[in-house]
């Protein structure tokens, strides 16, 4: 017997997305911090080692700074505003 093919394309058969609302946050989990970095989870996970991220547990999470995370990150940018200014001498 001969299935018809879905009439559902691809996109909308796909897990909607899961949104993270972030603003304000200090401390964010580890999906979260992922999300943050704009990295997966798994990738996030397999590559925290490398760069020393600070983690701290609290009530069975695992909760990463988001200025933890910006002082990695930003030093990758040598564009960034931060890393123009000249001081003044």
């Amino acid at each position: 017997m001969r299935m018809e093919p879905s009439l559902v394309e691809p996109e909308e058969r796909r897990k909607p997305r899961k949104e993270y609302y972030l603003s304000g946050k200090e401390y964010l989990t580890e999906r979260e911090a992922a999300h943050y970095c704009g990295v997966s989870l798994a990738h996030f996970n397999r590559q925290r080692g490398t760069y020393a991220i600070p983690t701290a547990r609290f009530m069975g999470k695992k909760l990463y700074r988001r200025r933890d995370l910006d002082e990695i990150i930003d030093p990758l940018f040598p564009g960034t505003l931060k890393n123009r200014v000249k001081s003044k001498s």
